[in-house]
């Protein structure tokens, strides 16, 4: 009740602005009403997470409904390319799962491990970089499928757990663009590559993931590493598989050949003449029709059942709302204003804001606001400007550990502890704060430190 009487007050408060601006010619017609969709878009996607795709379809139908967008644009604005490899990439993912590979995998690390206090250490290691090689969402739900045994066996704090892997997890997405969706925007919007990435990104990850595991094993959550101490070494019983078994052979087969591919992209678009990015799509093709042909009936169920097929809906109408901003020149107004702003503070103040953004609306709607922005900066400014889009990137990603709302990771991994019983009420949205602010400070400002010596 509370939740709802926020979200009126607030809905009300803002389209009033906006009528206000339209009144008084600040704002044409249809540029008020597509600022009025996003915004509702984006407040009761704040506010009423679970149904967010409603809103979404909602402004896109009154988008189209009113004229202003131009349905001959729609698959520019609908993204395609991210949509395609999502959804291939999730089927990959799901076939792994399906075969039990993560699982086997990530056990028979953890027991690798000698002493019981370094597990949570190693665990947040594997989640970091597992999150930047097969996505934030996937890496959690098996990272936290081993945290919860940890967590059961010996009585630790369950929020604590959560917090610090989600911590990690967003780290590690920044570092490869199949890390998030946020990743994959920038690196299609900016034509960049995973050399790139490797370049650029993987520095700001190496010594943000050293920094929080530091922040998180000696302050933040000292008491629960503590814990362990008193403790044997902790091993998780597994099924008595080898990874490198001719049971696993397709999945290593399969994983392997997906990210030599994808590793290997800019090499082969050199050779065949193709556009930049364009086998990003389709080597994920190639591995989600070789799942279907290993599953062969079964494959269906693995479509249906592990391709997030609400978040892909809701990010294409999220993004035809926004390209509805560039159709009605908002963006070029808006990049115009921000380019007040001199030239070398550009990176800290869009950093800043999209982490903020980030934190609060979520990281994907941040972005989706600042690469029209970022790609009109680039019209006036040039090559210039081409540093902007690591700055969204740092600043989407590591806002995303602010609250609990910040990225789709926080979300699913919550979520996941709810359903397995690990935590009742979810977690309090002021206790993530208080850690959040912590680590979300320091990873930007050694993100700015980082950044000034190899951007």
């Amino acid at each position: 009740m509370k939740t709802s009487y926020w979200y009126i007050s607030l809905t009300i408060i803002l389209n009033a602005g906006i009528t206000y601006l339209a009144f008084n010619k600040v704002l044409e017609f249809n540029q008020a009403l597509t600022v009025a969709a996003l915004l509702n878009l984006i407040v009761g996607t704040a506010f009423f997470w679970q149904i967010r795709l409603g809103f979404a379809c909602g402004a896109v139908a009154i988008l189209l409904g009113s004229g202003i967008i131009d349905y001959h644009k729609l698959p520019e604005y609908f993204n395609c390319e991210i949509f395609i490899f999502l959804a291939a990439m999730m089927t990959i993912m799901g076939f792994l799962e399906h075969r039990g590979f993560f699982k086997i995998l990530t056990a028979k690390l953890t027991n690798m491990i000698k002493s019981p206090s370094l597990v949570l250490v190693y665990l947040m290691i594997f989640a970091a970089f597992s999150a930047a090689i097969v996505d934030e969402v996937t890496s959690i739900i098996f990272i936290n499928a081993i945290a919860f045994k940890i967590i059961r066996r010996y009585r630790l704090n369950p929020v604590s757990i959560i917090m610090m892997l989600v911590f990690v997890t967003n780290i590690g997405s920044m570092a490869l663009p199949l890390g998030n969706p946020v990743s994959l925007i920038i690196a299609f919007k900016a034509k960049l590559d995973i050399y790139d990435f490797i370049r650029y990104a993987i520095p700001v990850f190496a010594a943000n993931l050293v920094v929080v595991v530091l922040l998180c094993r000696y302050w933040l959550f000292k008491n629960d590493f503590n814990q362990l101490k008193q403790f044997p070494k902790i091993a998780i019983e597994t099924e008595n598989n080898r990874l490198f078994s001719k049971r696993f052979l397709s999945c290593w087969l399969l994983l392997g050949g997906t990210f030599f591919g994808l590793a290997a992209s800019p090499i082969f678009e050199s050779i065949l003449d193709l556009d930049k990015n364009i086998l990003l799509m389709a080597i994920p093709l190639v591995g989600m029709a070789s799942v279907v042909f290993m599953e062969g009936k079964n494959a269906k169920n693995i479509v249906q059942d592990h391709v997030d097929w609400w978040t892909l809906f809701f990010f294409a109408a999220l993004f035809i709302v926004v390209g509805a901003m560039s159709q009605v020149n908002l963006m070029e107004t808006l990049s115009k204003k921000i380019l007040m702003v001199p030239v070398g503070y550009l990176s800290f103040a869009i950093m800043g804001l999209s982490a903020v953004l980030s934190g609060f609306l979520d990281n994907i709607i941040a972005v989706s606001v600042f690469v029209p922005m970022i790609k009109n900066m680039q019209t006036i400014l040039g090559v210039a400007a081409d540093h902007l889009w690591w700055s969204l990137l740092f600043g989407s990603t590591l806002g995303g550990n602010l609250t609990i709302i910040g990225s789709t990771a926080n979300i699913v991994a919550i979520s996941q502890a709810e359903k397995a019983g690990i935590i009742e009420n979810g977690i309090h949205f002021g206790v993530w704060l208080k850690k959040g602010v912590i680590i979300t400070m320091i990873t930007l400002a050694m993100s700015l430190i980082v950044s000034y010596f190899i951007v």
